[in-house]
């Protein structure tokens, strides 16, 4: 037996890869992801590529998270750079939530 598949936990496995899709749907909402375990009917993950990143997000963290963010862009052609915040207000208590909330990317 390989030394990877012994040290491999299957499920912390599948988490790590969910995380990492979770991180690239939000920053990429103009794509599609799916990630379904093998032998299940339903996938963990699923994303359109129409929705918003506001959507996007709701679908990942849930529809209370969805409502609460609030959009602030800022658009430097200079700095050939585009700015979205998404800050959420606080009167939601969560335990753990790993959320990106500034997205940039370059304009052009």
């Amino acid at each position: 037996m390989g030394t990877r598949k012994r040290a491999m936990n299957g499920r912390d496995e599948f988490n790590k890869v969910a995380h990492m899709i979770t991180c690239y749907a939000v920053h990429n909402t103009g794509i599609a992801f799916s990630l379904k375990k093998s032998g299940d009917n339903m996938p963990k993950i699923r994303t359109t590529s129409k929705a918003s990143k506001i959507d996007t997000i709701s679908n990942l963290y849930g529809p209370a998270l969805g409502k609460e963010l609030i959009e602030f862009s800022c658009d430097d052609k200079k700095l050939c750079l585009q700015v979205v915040w998404l800050p959420y207000q606080c009167k939601l208590q969560w335990k753990i939530i790993q959320i990106p909330v500034v997205y940039q990317q370059q304009a052009g």
